[in-house]
């Protein structure tokens, strides 16, 4: 796009979508991480552990 003589506002809207891209793929990664591997690692657990465990995963969400 640079080469290419784009507007700077095309160029910005373009890294801004790819850098959305990569935050929502960082951030599905890490959900399926912990719905999937950290369930198993862990194993059975009580309803207080499960809500701890629960609370992570929220606030996971914003890293």
């Amino acid at each position: 796009m640079i080469e290419g003589g784009r507007p700077c506002l095309d160029l910005v809207q373009q890294l801004y979508a790819v850098e959305n891209a990569l935050a929502g793929a960082r951030t599905t990664l890490i959900k399926d991480h912990l719905d999937n591997c950290l369930d198993n690692v862990v194993g059975p657990m009580t309803a207080e552990q499960r809500r701890e465990i629960e609370e992570f995963k929220a606030i996971a969400k914003y890293l």
